[in-house]
């Protein structure tokens, strides 16, 4: 079995990853980075936040670079809870 890059010791992804596994699926899927937002937070959360200059769109931002360079790990490695 292949770990991804950024692994926890329970051999599960780190949560950064998931973020960028999230990101990365979105944009494949043709997501504006608004929707992929509210995948990782929440609708409410993206609602409240959401402005040109926000923490959460830079956040994205550098998730979307990040995810871009690979991280090695895909939803499969995330498990179902967060980290």
């Amino acid at each position: 079995m292949t770990l991804p890059s950024k692994t926890r010791a329970s051999g599960r992804a780190s949560a950064g990853a998931c973020a960028e596994a999230v990101v990365a699926a979105g944009r494949r899927a043709g997501k504006p980075l608004r929707e992929i937002a509210a995948d990782l937070y929440s609708r409410e959360q993206v609602d409240a936040d959401w402005e040109a200059d926000s923490a959460m769109r830079s956040k994205l931002r550098r998730l979307l670079r990040r995810a871009g360079a690979g991280s090695g790990a895909g939803p499969d490695d995330c498990g179902s809870g967060s980290a």
